[in-house]
């Protein structure tokens, strides 16, 4: 394991990335014991809780008495039998504020002798009849810093203790020790057979490398070695922080069970083109695209052609502000009744949501977008657990729902590219100029008519360009000319159309692509990255 500050931290994140993922009640553990390791650092550090555990019968207050060279648990001395956690602290150390937080009343203070340091606890019987015994036996068992669990040769193998204690403190083998008592009852032999049998059972429980003491409490046998065990523990500060560490990794792995083993990893490529062809498909990109080609067709065409015929392409509709599309046109709000200005202020022409096409989602690309989203989904929770499954079909749920209007403002706030060119404007130019000699031309054709077939009078002079006079030449000229010139114009626009409506394609495409990650990629990969975050937070503290 990491150290305690790095371990706290890691369970720290670990609850955050799994909160709404993972059971509540199962969080609120983790987040109680992050509190208890904030507590305890913050009481004495130079005390180490030791905790004296024993069922009814055992010799626990025997062994208790012998280690504080004391007769406080002694029958008619302090109290009759052990209904209340006592505290004795070896030294002069002040453990007020720890005792208070560890909720014992009864306090005594002794001379540190060679067990400077320890807050010796004695606890009531864990298998008492007394409901409130047991309660407070299981309270002081969740924060004391080292547990000594006395045994005797009739009950060492009693299946409430292995059960419901020893097996949950599996991995707090660091912090436990066994004693077999009473063996002054034993002899050497069945001393020797009942200390193996009983290490077997700590063994089947879960217990890694068992320490146990064989002592008679009566006669004083082994008391010196398991007081200098415990001086020893108080010595090296190290039970405080075992047990902290132990509790954190017992939190650790009872969320692994929710987090798994295997990282989630994430989309990449593959799903973010499906979803951008369904979106593209969604959005009926061919019917954009050719909108694109006609609308600037049209426009080029309107501006190139002869003026004399060019205007009438204005009395057809622009197939970009059928659609609405038109970045010069009216667009609609949202609940398409109420126009929206063209021209409006900064801040409304940055809120794209305030318009939308009037593009309509077919049943089919719609089914293929669902098709898409959902392949996603089975992605993305292949490698999840159940509770994450939920919260990304959860996820899922809500930006699909909210993918058509993604589509649709992808649609309205992308440039198609349609816009007026530089030529465009030079052959306007040249083309009016070419109208008015040809009209130059037909004005001096028809004053000379009329003077000539109705007044009666001399035409004006009129040069000629070899036989061909000049009016005739400038109008004739002039249409034949302006015709020519909108003829290459239009195989020009033509081209350039196509042109402008492949660029359309690929800034939707971007476009799409953009929004198929930001509505569903981006949002999966979050989930997947929290996912993998609170794992590799566990992995750190388990191993």
């Amino acid at each position: 394991m990491p150290d305690l500050t790095e371990a706290t931290a890691c369970l720290t994140a670990a609850i955050e990335a799994c909160q709404g993922r993972v059971a509540p009640e199962l969080l609120g553990r983790a987040q109680a014991i992050v509190g208890q390791v904030d507590r305890r650092l913050s009481l004495s550090r130079q005390s180490t809780v030791v905790a004296l555990v024993g069922a009814t019968g055992s010799g626990k207050s025997s062994v208790f008495n012998a280690l504080t060279r004391t007769a406080l648990a002694a029958p008619g001395v302090q109290r009759p039998t052990t209904q209340q956690t006592m505290a004795v602290t070896f030294g002069d150390e002040d453990t007020s504020g720890l005792l208070d937080w560890l909720g014992v009343g009864q306090r005594h203070i002794v001379a540190p002798q060679d067990l400077d340091g320890v807050v010796l606890l004695d606890l009531a019987d864990f298998d008492s009849v007394v409901t409130e015994h047991r309660d407070e036996v299981n309270r002081v068992l969740e924060v004391a810093d080292e547990l000594l669990w006395v045994v005797d040769p009739q009950k060492y193998a009693d299946a409430m203790l292995h059960e419901n204690y020893l097996r949950h403190f599996a991995d707090h083998t660091d912090v436990m020790v066994f004693i077999l008592n009473q063996i002054d009852r034993l002899s050497d032999a069945q001393t020797s057979q009942i200390h193996g049998d009983f290490i077997r059972l700590l063994q089947a429980d879960g217990q890694f490398n068992p320490l146990v003491y064989d002592v008679s409490a009566l006669t004083g046998q082994g008391i010196d070695v398991l007081r200098r065990h415990v001086g020893h523990i108080a010595s090296t500060k190290h039970a405080m922080v075992a047990r902290l560490e132990a509790d954190i990794l017992v939190q650790a792995k009872a969320l692994r069970a929710y987090v798994g083993h295997t990282d989630a990893g994430s989309l990449g490529k593959t799903q973010i083109t499906a979803v951008t062809e369904a979106c593209l498909q969604a959005a009926d990109v061919d019917q954009i695209r050719d909108a694109v080609y006609h609308s600037a067709q049209r426009r080029g065409r309107i501006a190139t052609g002869w003026p004399a015929l060019s205007w009438l392409g204005r009395l057809k509709l622009d197939p970009l502000r059928r659609l609405r599309l038109d970045p010069s046109g009216p667009r609609r709000s949202q609940d398409d009744n109420v126009p929206v200005p063209v021209r409006q202020s900064s801040a409304r022409r940055a809120e794209p949501a305030l318009t939308r096409s009037s593009l309509v989602v077919r049943p089919i690309a719609q089914a293929r977008v669902d098709t898409a989203v959902r392949a996603v989904g089975h992605d993305a929770t292949s490698r999840l657990p159940r509770g994450w499954n939920t919260a990304m079909d959860r996820l899922l749920r809500t930006q699909s729902a909210a993918l058509p209007d993604a589509i649709d403002q992808a649609v309205v706030s992308t440039d198609l590219g349609v816009k007026t060119h530089l030529w465009w404007n030079v052959v306007r130019v040249f083309q009016w100029v070419i109208l008015a000699v040809a009209a130059v031309g037909l004005v001096w054709l028809a004053v000379n008519f009329i003077f000539t077939g109705f007044l009666g009078l001399r035409s004006l002079p009129t040069p000629t360009v070899g036989v061909v006079p000049l009016p005739t030449l400038l109008l004739v000229g002039g249409i034949i000319l302006g015709l020519i010139l909108a003829g290459i114009s239009r195989i020009a626009v033509n081209l350039g159309a196509k042109t402008t409506a492949a660029g359309a394609v690929r800034r939707l495409r971007r476009a799409m692509e953009a929004t198929a990650s930001t509505t569903i990629i981006t949002p999966v990969n979050d989930e997947l990255h929290r996912h993998d975050l609170a794992k590799a937070a566990l992995d750190r503290i388990i191993g």
